[in-house]
């Protein structure tokens, strides 16, 4: 029985797709996170959406929303349109945590977003806002899915965003 029971559980760990190798994961995180900054500043909800499970789970204001990829894409489609991105830069490097299968990760995040957008009563407003997110991942055949999102924002945002924290270039600590 015992034999059975440790050949069961071999045979559902193999059938596990684990990830890539580590410098390939964290390589391939560090992409899609230049990839979300690029997708903000050019307001691109396409490339935004690339990196989306097919429902993504999203916590804010005490609430959970489980919403489908099109959904999430077609939002940030509207959010993008007319809008334009003075700044939206990390404050500190993001902090990223990958599983030691490289099948998960988990990443925290602190923007300082300087933005201009249609205003509700006409004309544009200028928003500038520090968001705080941590979000998971799941490695699929062609890498990172956002699978959830937590985010919050500081209540009284600087009047300017500081400089960028670091190069998208650089490699930042795993931890």
């Amino acid at each position: 029985m015992r034999r059975c029971a440790f050949l069961s559980l071999s045979l559902l760990a193999a059938c596990h797709p684990a990830g890539p190798g580590p410098s390939a994961a964290r390589a391939a995180m560090d992409s899609l996170l230049a990839d979300g900054r690029r997708a903000h500043l050019d307001r691109d909800a396409d490339l935004l959406a690339a990196s989306l499970a097919d429902t993504l789970v999203s916590i804010a204001v005490g609430a959970a929303n489980a919403s489908p990829k099109d959904s999430v894409r077609a939002m940030f489609g509207r959010y993008f349109t007319d809008a334009s991105y003075n700044h939206w830069d990390d404050v500190a490097p993001p902090r990223i945590i990958i599983s030691d299968d490289n099948s998960l990760a988990w990443v925290s995040r602190v923007v300082c977003v300087d933005r201009e957008e249609p205003a509700p009563e006409g004309g544009r407003r200028r928003r500038l806002f520090v968001s705080a997110y941590t979000a998971t991942y799941r490695w699929k055949e062609d890498g990172w899915r956002m699978t959830t999102v937590t985010s919050t924002f500081l209540p009284d945002p600087p009047t300017t965003c500081p400089q960028r924290a670091h190069d998208e270039r650089s490699q930042t600590p795993g931890s």
